[in-house]
């Protein structure tokens, strides 16, 4: 059996409590990136842990995100990201902020 690949803070109870807060508060994906899902799966950290590692548990620097879209960004800016694909954020459906 392999041995398996420790994800650090990923995996860190403290982490999956917060995570799934957000993801209860947020259901939908707010990255938007081609390919997203739509169904906010985890949370994306906003400023990345590797750039304010103090701000790893703070729900006010999480968002809700499908695994997609958050394993797209990874540790870029959301804007550079976007540029590189060539796609800006799409409008949002006026009935969405309903759902």
């Amino acid at each position: 059996m392999k041995p398996r690949r420790s994800t650090g803070h990923l995996n860190h109870r403290r982490w999956r409590r917060l995570r799934d807060q957000t993801v209860r508060e947020e259901p939908y994906c707010r990255l938007r990136l081609p390919g997203c899902t739509l169904v906010s799966t985890t949370g994306d950290h906003i400023i990345p842990v590797s750039h304010r590692p103090d701000l790893k548990f703070d729900r006010r620097n999480t968002r809700g995100s499908c695994r997609s879209c958050n394993q797209k960004r990874s540790n870029l800016p959301l804007s550079v990201v976007r540029d590189a694909l060539g796609r800006s954020r799409p409008p949002a459906k006026a009935l969405e902020f309903f759902r």
